[in-house]
């Protein structure tokens, strides 16, 4: 790869978060594979650039991006990287964490995301020493 996949994706969170600040979603659609699968915040898988665009769209006006520190970045070939890691949001003055996953995928030359996965960091963390069966997370 002519560029490391830790700047790769370094250069598209930062535009990315530039445009969500600036509220320029079809910028943001922009990002994203024609065949992207986005799971956001809401209920409901997100399988198109219409979609994804309504999404952002019903997004509430003041909610905000702010910290989004770099990702974790892992480069699975030459044209697919996975990167994740925590972003924080507030809206009306409250803070919400949560949980940004990526994969990208070089297309044409160009690199495009298509897969995105966002759901809310659990207040507590889950002990690392021992798996937990689904039926205990309640």
């Amino acid at each position: 790869m002519s560029k490391s996949a830790s700047a790769i994706v370094a250069k598209m969170q930062s535009a990315w978060a530039a445009a969500f600040t600036c509220r320029d979603f079809a910028g943001i659609v922009e990002f994203y594979d024609k065949r992207a699968l986005f799971f956001g915040s809401a209920p409901g898988l997100c399988d198109s650039p219409t979609a994804i665009r309504a999404y952002f769209d019903a997004l509430p006006p003041g909610l905000a991006l702010t910290d989004f520190p770099a990702l974790e970045v892992r480069a699975i070939s030459p044209d697919v990287i996975v990167a994740s890691g925590d972003w924080t949001f507030a809206l009306d003055g409250a803070r919400l964490d949560f949980r940004l996953a990526w994969t990208l995928v070089r297309c044409d030359g160009h690199w495009r995301i298509v897969q995105h996965h966002a759901s809310r960091r659990p207040e507590k963390a889950l002990a690392k020493s021992r798996p937990v069966a689904f039926g205990q997370l309640t």
